[in-house]
């Protein structure tokens, strides 16, 4: 009787190990599987306000989104061209206004204050035909 026992007890850890196994293969097959920032983003996920934007997957993946160097749109002849980068909460690079269209705003951000942040077109200036942030090198100790 005692190897009925066994018999039963080692067919059952079969069957449970095989489940084990088995289930979450069937299950993750319909699952999407994201493997860049653009799917991340198509799937619903989070963005993250930063730059450049991350995206957190369901499974804990972050995807950074590749953006070509920001020199291609901080080109300005007078101070009136530079705005804050809108696609920052805290941003600390201006760019012409003429591109602002190309980036995405957040949707949410986060209450704090950073003295080095362009938060408005007046914080950027025009220096040798490139926007800049004036705030860079500020500190909390020049309030």
């Amino acid at each position: 009787m005692n190897k009925k026992y066994i018999i039963l007890g080692v067919v059952l850890l079969v069957i449970v190990v095989l489940l084990g196994v088995l289930l979450p293969v069937i299950f993750v097959k319909d699952k999407l599987i994201i493997t860049n920032y653009e799917e991340c983003v198509a799937a619903g996920n989070p963005i993250l306000e930063s730059y450049p934007e991350k995206c957190i997957a369901e499974d804990g993946g972050i995807f950074t989104k590749q953006i070509d160097s920001l020199e291609q749109f901080q080109g300005c002849q007078i101070d009136d061209d530079c705005i804050p980068l809108p696609s920052d909460c805290h941003p600390t690079s201006c760019i012409n206004k003429e591109y602002e269209s190309e980036f995405i705003k957040p949707e949410v951000c986060t209450l704090i204050y950073m003295y080095e942040a362009a938060y408005s077109p007046e914080d950027c200036t025009c220096e040798n035909k490139v926007c800049v942030n004036k705030n860079l090198e500020r500190t909390s100790l020049e309030e």
